[in-house]
């Protein structure tokens, strides 16, 4: 970001003024401070120029050098944005699938295996309870969980089956496996050591086992997400509501034996159930816990009973699949045992149809329903305001590019191709080019000048700019007063550059500029020295790199700043647009990789494995406009959350806030009086060292402002200045009528200036101590 306005403190602390010659402006007084005479501009200092005397004592070299020093460390400063840090995404309810170094890219890259091997209790400390179990031996084991992420399963952007629109969504067909879930039973399950009575809780729902437990089969029911009833007495009764459907049921009797027995009534049809029975009734599964028949005197009894109404039963049986509620599910389940006990059980699960996770809609563990895995866009967000954007437009005969470069300047609309007539060339428009290859020799005119008009780019390092060929002043008889103007096409600033002395300096990168007899021009456009065809491309400010050097065509390339060493950075995309010309339909583009259409809309949208998200829109004619979004110098992974509620949020980057930059003084600042235009051209300020009678310049300005035919000789007669150790600090305001300021620092002798240089000028608060005014006249 370039910011002209510099810290208070420099230059103007050198001033002292009255106001003289030239007009209303307004007054430039020295408790601003000399920060007022200073300008940076493309990272350089621009203005003041210092000014010294022809042949003047080296006393007062001495003084110019020393203002010199005090504006680079005190004045000549950029204030430069630090970059804000990324988004972040947090989740609650659950765990985001990401580790430091790998993250769910999309594409097999970033598959979930790879950003999260394992959760684990310490991911999801409510879900996958560590805990003890004790059988009816009273021997204790400790029970883990985990679940796995697989390798299969990843993040991409397309168009699901059954749907018409592309989106963000991560596939998971019947075929394939998101992740395993396994118990581990540390010391060893005994089956034989269960009953009915005993239970656990596996992956956030708590079981009790069923009559059928070995070592290859399990069977066990579930009371979470059950209504569990309790009927005591013959003729006791309640009412339960499961999915909208009332079910009256009452106990009528009860049954002893070598298996329990429970006579039920269910809105009016009579069931003998058997305890640990499931049973079905309009398509609702009761469960029957537990039959307690208690002996109340002779050959009295009462019976109680346990209903799970509701249930969710499993059966486990080793390497087979699982059946859930009597039904044979799509997930298999494996354990590991001994002759006498299970050690570990794994479910490969897999869902029962083909599903696409996308934003709002989960993947429920097809399993236990306990869970799920959800997908909640990307990180950025994909048109976040922190992304890189690149957008070309075209119309009937221009290809236009805007993009934003590193240091925050945008360019907005720049033609860089023209077509006509069925072709397209590096043009502007019919008259004028775009250039992005320099010329390859010097002191000749080539093919590769640059004429009046013309466009062309500057790009040295990370750091490109697109300037214009503006105007130029030829002076024939003396080619140290030619000079052009190339004007800066985001910030319309104009930089005027003399050939002969001077390079054209943006930032801190010289680009040095030829002139020659036919007014063309010769630029080092990769910031070089030399001349050799040099092809540059553009750098924007997240790092992407647009090349425009083949004719009506331009890439775009996915630049990491970085990459992580270990880590599953996907491979960067090269995009391509290739405009094509009709004299019918104007100028059309192809995209590549080929976006994917919107149902029968004329828009078509990608994002690639890196991040980028491409966005493009057209007519029946054709694509004409496309807005790249790319993630700012590092990939953008999709965000993908597992737990019993996952919630994602993503808080916005913190800004950055600003630090102060000292710029480097590339070019001259210190000239004689016979070096400056000496007219309303003039563009610097100006700091002059010496007085009237020492320097040429000074005594031009201060014979108009003192109204003297002779300055040096009034400064001579003048009680305040005539004697030793005294000076003059003033501000000449408008001079020449350029609008720009003079400040002129002096003493009565050459050590006086140095002087009143050390003590005043050089030093910020001191210079602006001497108050509201703009003249000095005192002691040195």
């Amino acid at each position: 970001m370039k910011i002209k306005r510099l810290i208070a403190g420099g230059i103007t602390a050198v001033i002292g003024a009255t106001i003289i010659a030239g007009g209303a402006l307004a007054a430039t007084t020295f408790d601003k401070g000399m920060g007022e005479f200073v300008t940076v501009s493309g990272g350089t200092l621009t203005s003041p120029v210092i000014v010294v005397g022809a042949g003047v004592d080296t006393t007062d070299v001495l003084g110019a050098a020393d203002i010199a020093a005090s504006l680079v460390s005190n004045y000549a400063i950029e204030i430069k944005q630090i970059p804000s840090t990324g988004a972040a995404t947090g989740v609650t309810g659950g765990v985001l699938i990401d580790s430091d170094l790998k993250k769910t890219y999309l594409g097999a890259p970033g598959n979930l295996s790879a950003a999260k091997s394992v959760i684990t209790e310490t991911d999801l400390p409510d879900l996958l309870v560590k805990s003890t179990f004790t059988d009816s031996n009273s021997t204790t084991s400790t029970v883990t969980q985990k679940i796995v992420p697989n390798t299969a399963v990843y993040a991409t952007f397309g168009v699901p089956s059954g749907e018409t629109d592309p989106i963000l969504y991560m596939p998971i067909s019947m075929s394939t496996t998101p992740y395993n879930l396994t118990v581990t039973f540390i010391g060893g399950l005994d089956p034989s050591a269960v009953d009915t009575t005993y239970g656990m809780k596996l992956f956030g729902k708590d079981y009790t086992f069923g009559n059928t437990h070995d070592i290859n089969t399990l069977e066990m029911y579930s009371s979470v997400g059950a209504q569990v009833l309790d009927l005591s007495g013959a003729g006791d009764e309640k009412t339960v509501d499961v999915g909208g459907t009332s079910f009256t049921i009452k106990l009528n009797g009860w049954y002893a034996g070598t298996v329990d027995k429970a006579y039920i009534v269910v809105n009016g049809v009579s069931y003998t159930w058997n305890e640990a029975g499931t049973y079905t009734v309009g398509g609702v599964k009761f469960y029957v816990q537990s039959i307690d028949v208690i002996q109340t005197g002779g050959t009295d009894s009462t019976g109680m009973v346990k209903l799970f109404v509701g249930t969710d039963k499993l059966k486990l049986e080793n390497g087979a699949a699982i059946e859930k509620n009597d039904v044979t599910k799509n997930t298999y389940v494996y354990f590991t045992n001994t002759t006498t006990k299970i050690n570990s059980i794994t479910f490969q699960v897999y869902p029962d149809d083909d599903v696409a996770v996308a934003e709002g809609v989960p993947f429920v563990d097809p399993v236990f329903g306990s869970f799920k895995t959800v997908l909640g866009g990307m990180t950025p967000s994909i048109t976040d305001s922190s992304r890189d954007l690149i957008k070309l437009l075209s119309d009937s005969s221009n290809v236009k590019l805007s993009f934003k470069n590193q240091d925050g300047m945008q360019y907005t609309n720049i033609p860089v191709f023209y077509g006509a007539s069925g072709l397209m060339s590096k043009y502007v428009n019919s008259a004028y080019k775009f250039w992005t290859q320099e010329c390859n020799t010097t002191g000749a005119v080539t093919a590769n000048n640059i004429t009046k008009g013309d466009y062309f780019v500057a790009s040295s390092g990370d750091y490109s700019y697109i300037l214009k060929y503006a105007s130029y002043s030829y002076d024939n008889s003396d080619s140290s007063k030619t000079y052009v103007t190339l004007t800066d096409l985001s910030s319309n600033q104009n930089y005027k550059v003399y050939p002969s002395s001077e390079d054209l300096m943006i930032g801190s990168t010289s680009f040095d500029v030829q002139i020659y007899g036919d007014k063309t021009l010769c630029v080092s456009l990769d910031g070089g020295s030399t001349y050799n065809l040099a092809q540059v491309n553009i750098t924007t400010e997240g790092g992407a790199k647009i090349d425009l050097t083949h004719v009506g065509a331009a890439y775009i390339d996915e630049v990491p700043l970085y990459s992580l060493t270990g880590g599953n950075d996907p491979t960067a995309t090269k995009f391509w647009v290739n405009a094509t010309h009709s004299t019918t339909s104007g100028v059309k583009f192809t995209v590549t990789p080929d976006p994917t259409q919107v149902g029968t809309a004329n828009e078509w949208k990608s994002i690639s494995n890196y991040g980028s998200y491409v966005y493009v829109s057209g007519d029946n004619n054709g694509k004409n406009s496309v807005s790249l979004y790319a993630p700012y110098q590092r990939p953008a992974p999709a965000n993908i959350a597992i737990g019993t509620n996952p919630v994602l949020s993503t808080s916005a980057g913190a800004a950055g806030g600003t630090y102060n930059a000292a710029v480097p003084v590339t070019n001259p600042i210190a000239k004689f009086p016979s070096e400056v235009t000496q007219t309303a051209a003039l563009d610097k300020d100006l700091i002059l060292v010496g007085g009237p009678c020492a320097n040429a310049l000074v005594k031009t300005l201060l014979d108009t402002a003192w109204s003297s035919t002779d300055s040096c000789a009034a400064w001579l007669a003048d009680a305040d200045l005539k004697d030793n150790g005294k000076g003059l600090i003033q501000v000449v305001e408008n001079i020449f009528g350029s609008g720009k300021k003079a400040l002129i620092v002096a003493g009565t002798s050459a050590q006086d200036t140095r002087n009143l240089i050390a003590n005043k000028a050089i030093k910020p608060t001191e210079f602006k101590a001497l108050g509201a005014v703009a003249q000095y006249k005192g002691a040195a």
